[in-house]
C-alpha cells in the first residue's frame, strides 16, 4: 500500500499527470490566441477571427460594408416597393 503513495514510483499517475499538463498547456495557448485581439470591440475581434485579418482597419470596413448593405436593403424593403393600390383589372362593385 505504501508503493502506491510514493508519486515519484506510480508510473500511471505520472503520465495521467503529464497528459494533463499537456491538455492544460494546448488550452492556454487557445485562450491566448483568442485574447490576442482585445484591443478593439469584440464584434471587430470576432471579424477579424472568422475572416482571417490581421489588422483590425480591414475588420472595420468589412462592418461598415455590412452596414451599408444593410441600411441599403432596408431602404428597399421601405421604398423600393411600387405598389400603387389596386390593380386596374379588379372591379370594385359599391355597396348599396
Amino acid at each position: 500500500m505504501e508503493d502506491n503513495l510514493d508519486l515519484d514510483k506510480n508510473q500511471e499517475l505520472n503520465r495521467a499527470l503529464l497528459e494533463f499538463q499537456v491538455d492544460n498547456i494546448e488550452q492556454t495557448k487557445k485562450s491566448v490566441e483568442v485574447s490576442r485581439y482585445e484591443g478593439g470591440s469584440r464584434m471587430i475581434s470576432w471579424v477579424m477571427k472568422i475572416f482571417n485579418i490581421k489588422e483590425e482597419k480591414y475588420a472595420n470596413y468589412i462592418l461598415i460594408f455590412f452596414a451599408l448593405v444593410a441600411i441599403y436593403f432596408s431602404l428597399y424593403l421601405v421604398f423600393g416597393n411600387n405598389y400603387t393600390g389596386y390593380p386596374n383589372d379588379i372591379k370594385i362593385i359599391p355597396a348599396v
